[in-house]
């Protein structure tokens, strides 16, 4: 009588070749993951601004259009319209670093986005995106997010002087 399995040689030989197969595609796998939520934080700035666009662009802002070096500042929770209630790690967007500067220079409006997300379980670590200038952020390949606490001061550089800051709290006074 013939017994039917497999010998011990041939069960470890396939576990190696398992184990190796999983050392190869989990990181590959883990990359593709991050690759795509740094993605959708992206595709979020990119609607912020979009938002941002079509605010100022209304006829709320007909009066109120920005002379040669001044700017607006757009919150998120101003600019909130569901859109931003479901981030990538499942936290919230963080209001005081996630907002559109809106700025003329010679003539030209620019726009200028910084995205934050809290992380769990900490009260000053964000994934987040610094302030980046809107045609930067579009030609990004998702390299741009970033973990820690952002840098408030940054807006001075894109914008040392802000007409006015737009925000939930400041409509609701």
């Amino acid at each position: 009588m013939k017994n039917k399995g497999f010998t011990l040689v041939e069960l470890l030989a396939s576990m190696v070749i398992l184990g190796i197969l999983m050392a190869i595609t989990i990181p590959n796998i883990m990359g593709i993951l991050s690759q795509n939520k740094n993605d959708v934080y992206i595709e979020d700035a990119e609607k912020l601004v979009s938002a941002a666009k079509y605010k100022y662009s209304s006829s709320d802002f007909v009066d109120l259009r920005l002379n040669n070096d001044e700017c607006y500042k757009m919150m998120i929770d101003y600019l909130n319209n569901s859109e931003f209630d479901d981030p990538p790690n499942g936290q919230s967007y963080f209001n005081e670093y996630s907002y559109v500067i809106i700025s003329k220079k010679n003539g030209v409006t620019s726009y200028y986005v910084s995205l934050a997300e809290n992380q769990k379980n900490s009260t000053n670590k964000y994934y987040y995106i610094p302030l980046t200038k809107y045609e930067s952020l579009t030609n990004n390949e998702g390299d741009i997010v970033t973990e820690g606490t952002p840098d408030k001061n940054k807006e001075n550089d894109y914008c040392p002087s802000i007409r006015k800051t737009y925000s939930e709290k400041s409509i609701n006074k």
